[in-house]
């Protein structure tokens, strides 16, 4: 019986480590999804720097 018990608190452990690895890595994809649209965003030009907006 203690062996069983063992056993289960190894797999408790690594199964945490698994899901924390896994929340690790979505939120190191979420984060480059994020950079990478503030990127995007920086590279549009705003309304008063573009010159095709200008009214003359």
């Amino acid at each position: 019986m203690e062996r069983n018990l063992t056993e289960r608190k190894s797999m408790d452990l690594i199964n945490f480590i698994v899901w924390l690895t896994a929340g690790a890595v979505i939120g190191w994809f979420a984060n480059r999804m994020v950079k990478a649209q503030h990127v995007r965003r920086a590279d549009k030009p705003t309304p008063s720097e573009d010159s095709s907006s200008e009214k003359n």
